[in-house]
């Protein structure tokens, strides 16, 4: 090759060592734009946006959901105020027991008295229930406030001792990892619905295997505070003490309309407009 063809010639890339630039078009013999090749997986500058997709932050909770979280987790629940520990197998009995006095239509604090003069007199254990009889819980009940309902209810705990005193009755329901088929067991027991249940299970979760959903009492209460617990990140003891309090509050502040001592003080959503629970 002459001077001539030398300098008239175009070498390629691959005659000098190089390979074929990533941006260059073999056909157009021009540089393409890496940000719109049709043959890249997805543009350069979407690279951030798409792993940023992938993997959702957490909603965004506001100052005030903050300090509505820490006060209700922190207020004790109602098995808590009774001096029960669920931790333990045997408190899960005067438990059902407590749960069945909640669910009638009566003030929270004259569930609470009952149940604790039941407990003071001994009443912690099926056998016991049956030994102080018909007649010694009757006297109990209307002693705690339970005068309107102190028949039906003695024939209740009565037949709730009949059911539990089965060994080994707890420790089956408690691996029963299906809620309607937990249900439908306890609810075979005469005088209980779905309501004492609902209760009963409310602040066992995490101690048994089912899996119970957000009841209606803190449904209602979070719709009057303006806020969605739903999406928190909370753990089991905290998603627990969380419902807990919000039940304790809608039971003894909202519904009642008690809300000079409503535990939340200026966060109370009693008092606020439902713009202003948004602003806050």
């Amino acid at each position: 090759m002459d001077a001539t063809d030398r300098k008239n010639s175009v070498l390629a890339p691959s005659d000098i060592g190089l390979t074929t630039p990533p941006n260059h078009c073999p056909r157009e013999g021009r540089a393409t734009d890496p940000c719109r090749d049709p043959q890249m997986q997805r543009p350069f500058h979407s690279v951030r946006t798409v792993s940023a997709r992938s993997s959702p932050m957490p909603p965004r909770v506001s100052s005030r959901a903050r300090r509505i979280r820490r006060v209700l987790v922190a207020l004790p629940s109602y098995s808590e105020e009774l001096g029960l520990h669920l931790d333990q197998p045997s408190d899960w009995f005067p438990w059902f027991l407590a749960a069945s006095l909640f669910a009638k239509p009566i003030p929270v604090a004259t569930a609470v008295r009952t149940m604790s003069l039941l407990l003071q007199s001994g009443v912690r254990t099926p056998t016991r229930v049956t030994r102080t009889g018909w007649d010694e819980l009757v006297r109990i009940l209307d002693a705690g406030g339970y005068t309107r309902y102190d028949f039906s209810t003695a024939d209740k705990l009565l037949e709730v001792a009949r059911y539990f005193d089965q060994p080994g009755i707890f420790e089956a329901l408690a691996n029963e990892p299906d809620l309607p088929a937990l249900e439908e067991q306890l609810v075979r027991i005469r005088g209980i619905g779905p309501k004492t249940v609902e209760i009963f299970l409310r602040e066992l979760r995490g101690r048994w295997k089912c899996h119970t959903e957000w009841s209606t009492e803190a449904l209602r209460a979070s719709h009057r505070l303006g806020i969605d617990p739903s999406g928190w990140s909370l753990g089991v003891s905290n998603r627990r003490r969380l419902e807990t309090g919000l039940v304790r509050l809608w039971l003894e502040h909202c519904k009642t309309r008690h809300w000079r001592n409503c535990p939340l003080v200026s966060d109370c959503g009693c008092r606020l407009t439902p713009s202003q629970r948004r602003d806050h």
